[in-house]
C-alpha cells in the first residue's frame, strides 16, 4: 500500500486555523487592537479543553476495560 506525503500545514489545517479569527470590532468599524489576542488565547484554551476531554475519555475507556 502506497502512502502519499503528509505536509505539516495540511495536516494541521493551518489555512483554516489561522483564518478562524474574525474581529467583530473591525466589522463594526471600530478596530480594537487587543481583540486578536483575546480571540487567539480563548481559541487555544478551547483546544486545550478538547485535549483534556480526549484524555479523560481515554482513561475512562481504560477503566471500563478492566
Amino acid at each position: 500500500m502506497s502512502q502519499g506525503s503528509v505536509y505539516y500545514p495540511d495536516y494541521l489545517k493551518l489555512d483554516t486555523l489561522l483564518n478562524a479569527q474574525e474581529l467583530e470590532s473591525v466589522k463594526h468599524g471600530r478596530p480594537a487592537h487587543d481583540e486578536m489576542l483575546f480571540i487567539v488565547i480563548h481559541q487555544a484554551y478551547e483546544l486545550w479543553f478538547k485535549q483534556v476531554l480526549h484524555e479523560v475519555g481515554s482513561v475512562m475507556a481504560m477503566f471500563a476495560d478492566e
